[in-house]
Order: C-alpha cells, then sequence, then structure tokens
C-alpha cells in the first residue's frame, strides 16, 4: 500500500476510528443493557440464547465493515476531490508521491500514459495553475490514471471496463468529452457498489474449511 501524501492518516481519521470503537461498544452496551447475568440456563435454553444473539454479532460485524469501508472510501474521494476542489496543497502532494520528481532541481519532468505525453515543471507542482498548462485530454489522462493509483494504492481492484475505456482514453481511441468522463466516474462509483455487497455476502455467508 502507498501512504497518499496529503490523505493519509490524520486527525480526522483519528477521529473516524474513535467514532467507530464508539458506535461498536454503545451498539454493545444497548444490546446487553437488560442481560440478567443471574439467570439459570438450561442447555435447549443455552443454545437458543446463543442462537439467538448470532444475528446480532452478524449486525456487529457489518457495522464494522461498514465504518471501515466509509472511512476507506472516506480518504480515496478526499484525494480525488482534491483535484476537483483544485486545493494545491493535496494535488502536489498526491502528484509528487505517484510522480517524484527526478532530482531536487528537476525543471521538465513527462510521463508517456499510452500515447498521450504529458510534460510539467515540477517546481510547479504545488502552484494553484499548476493544472491549467495542461490541455483537456492531457489533464483527463492524467487525473484518471492518479485516480486509478489512489485505488491500487488502497487494494481496491479496478473494473476491467474502466481500465479498457482508460486505455482507449489514453491512446486517442475515444473522444475526451462529457460522456467519456461520465462514464468512467460511473464505473469507479459501481467499483463501490460491488466492493459493499461483497462485504455483505462475506459476513452472511463465511467461507467453510472444506479439508
Amino acid at each position: 500500500m502507498v501512504v497518499i501524501g496529503g490523505v493519509g492518516f490524520g486527525p480526522l481519521s483519528g477521529l473516524a476510528v474513535v467514532m467507530v470503537c464508539l458506535t461498536i461498544y454503545f451498539l454493545w452496551v444497548y444490546y446487553f443493557s437488560t442481560f440478567q447475568e443471574a439467570a439459570e440456563l438450561n442447555v435447549p435454553r443455552a443454545y437458543s440464547w446463543a442462537y439467538l444473539h448470532y444475528p446480532f454479532h452478524v449486525a456487529v460485524i457489518l457495522v464494522l465493515q461498514a465504518c471501515n469501508s466509509l472511512m476507506l472510501y472516506a480518504n480515496v474521494w478526499n484525494a480525488i476531490d482534491a483535484f476537483g476542489g483544485g486545493d494545491p496543497d493535496t494535488v502536489g502532494n498526491i502528484f509528487t508521491t505517484f510522480y517524484p520528481p527526478l532530482s531536487p532541481n528537476a525543471t521538465s519532468q513527462n510521463v508517456t500514459i499510452g500515447t498521450t505525453l504529458i510534460t510539467w515543471d515540477p517546481q510547479t507542482v504545488y502552484d494553484a495553475s499548476f493544472l491549467d498548462n495542461l490541455s483537456t485530454q492531457q489533464l483527463v489522462v492524467m487525473v484518471f490514471d492518479v485516480v486509478g493509483k489512489i485505488f491500487e494504492s488502497y487494494n481496491l481492484h479496478l473494473p476491467n471496463d474502466y481500465e479498457h475505456l482508460f486505455e482507449e482514453l489514453s491512446n486517442g481511441q475515444v473522444e475526451t468529452n462529457e460522456d467519456t468522463v461520465a462514464q468512467l466516474i460511473f464505473l469507479l462509483a459501481g467499483r463501490f457498489l460491488v466492493s459493499a455487497v461483497y462485504y455483505l455476502v462475506a459476513c452472511v455467508n463465511p467461507p467453510t474449511d472444506k479439508s
């Protein structure tokens, strides 16, 4: 996993972890607030009591996984939103994470994504006008390449359709227009939904040992 500059673990992430712990704790306290410790349970009743708790424990696991996914996706979204919101410091940190300067005093650097050649000045990555120097084709290809790297840094698998469309975009085989951008965003949003469903299925139907 790559530690992305500007959007990694910080005060907000720490607060989110604390809130998740408190959520799970208070769910547990609320559920067992009426538990009678002195109650005598025979074997059938004890089994019934245990099985009645199974949905609660599954629910706690799902809540924990949901909170974990929300924190993960919030970090991903904050990194992506930095490009749309124009935060130059965050954009610069992210950019230098994935495209580190060749030398401290370098004034020119380039990368070829597909057939799209992108050239920039490493000394200006923290300027608000940094992205203004790129053409529409270069900007869209660069932003979605960074988005892909952000997903991969959090071990989120990119959809095959997204990778195929992005490859066509970077090779100039499709037009750089609003429809193409919207389709790429839609595919990424679908990735979040599929991940949530996968975690739900994994929690409700845990893998069994076939040995």
